[in-house]
């Protein structure tokens, strides 16, 4: 039978150029992390970015094993300097946790902006 359609190899294995981020409302990151740990989902991408962390600023990052991570509390995503963004420092929940591989070359970067987030910037 006559081929309508070139057979084409599978490359995925060899697309490493590809940044693979995965973001999740986690809802609870104390309560959630042996859950995180253990998805298949989140196992091997290059950044996992979590809202609605719900912890304090004595809460730090989990060890999740071949990832670094850094966390932002809603309590210090805001600055005083404002009474709009100074009731929102005292709201619960929120915060903001990004972890990153350990092979990555990942670096934060001050924006400038009252915004609970964090940016950071891929140098591979």
């Amino acid at each position: 039978m006559t081929r309508f359609l070139p057979e084409v190899e599978d490359e995925r294995e060899e697309q490493t150029d590809i940044v693979q981020i995965m973001y999740h409302n986690i809802q609870g990151l104390q309560t959630h992390a042996e859950d995180l740990k253990q998805n298949p989902d989140f196992i091997g991408v290059d950044y996992i970015c979590l809202t609605e962390t719900w912890a304090n600023q004595e809460f730090a990052c989990f060890e999740m094993i071949g990832y670094d991570g850094f966390h932002l509390p809603r309590s210090q995503a805001f600055e005083n300097d404002d009474s709009y963004y100074s009731s929102l420092k005292e709201m619960q929940h929120g915060g903001v946790c990004v972890f990153y591989k350990h092979s990555s070359e990942t670096e934060t970067m001050q924006l400038g902006l009252k915004l609970g987030m964090y940016s950071f910037q891929d140098n591979n």
